[in-house]
């Protein structure tokens, strides 16, 4: 995941931690980096999921079965709170802890795939919170895209996690619009980037958060944040028997 920020002035705090770039508009994109992201996702479907990924006819259709299984759970996974840090790299924000590890806290008896399932739809949520909760800067909506764009389900689960509402733009593959819309204002086709922009961006759907869900998110937000602090010095001390 990159979690975004464009900017009107730049904001470097949390220090030492995402990546600044100025922009060609005069502003700015602070991002901060989970350099695990969806990989969490594939990892469950292949550990806990595999029989159904090799049974489904389409992307599509496993999605929708596992989205339906993940339902079954509740908010909170039963108990169940997923810290989605499986890159042998560690995290990169919204601190650099090149120890952290992925985890499953609050593992019993009665849990069951449908709650793992769970939990890491909502660690990757709760991630996603977290990348931008570390910048002091006022934010209004989200705007998502990529593989995870396309469930209804996330889009909600991010919208009710973060307490903002969630925006898809129409279109794919961003990153290359994104560069040919600065080689149509570079080669005059357009006039400036806000008026390339805004021949080519229409919103797809949007996504209100449930202020019935915010305070339970908020607690899992503070469970999930607490559980990481409270790991770095286990990380550290565990770095030795990898």
């Amino acid at each position: 995941y990159l979690n975004c920020l464009v900017l009107a002035q730049p904001v470097f705090e949390p220090h030492g931690v995402g990546v600044m770039f100025c922009l060609p508009n005069r502003t700015w994109l602070r991002s901060m980096i989970n350099v695990s992201g969806t990989t969490s996702l594939d990892w469950c479907i292949d550990q806990l999921f595999a029989e159904e990924k090799n049974n489904a006819r389409s992307t599509g259709e496993l999605f929708a079965h596992l989205e339906a299984l993940a339902q079954q759970s509740r908010l909170g996974a039963r108990g169940v709170l997923y810290l989605p840090y499986l890159s042998a790299q560690g995290i990169t924000a919204p601190l650099h802890e090149p120890a952290a590890r992925a985890e499953f806290s609050g593992l019993t008896l009665e849990h069951t795939r449908s709650d793992l399932l769970r939990a890491v739809y909502e660690g990757l949520a709760l991630s996603i919170r977290d990348g931008y909760a570390c910048i002091p800067a006022q934010i209004d909506d989200i705007w998502l895209t990529g593989g995870t764009s396309r469930s209804a389900f996330f889009c909600q689960m991010v919208a009710d996690c973060t307490g903002k509402q969630v925006v898809l733009p129409a279109g794919s593959e961003f990153g290359a619009k994104g560069a040919a819309l600065l080689a149509s204002v570079g080669s005059g086709w357009h006039a400036s980037l806000e008026e390339a922009c805004a021949a080519v961006t229409t919103i797809a759907h949007t996504y209100d958060p449930d202020p019935v869900l915010r305070p339970a998110y908020d607690a899992l937000f503070a469970d999930y944040t607490a559980l990481r602090e409270a790991l770095v010095p286990v990380w550290r001390a565990r770095q030795r028997t990898e």
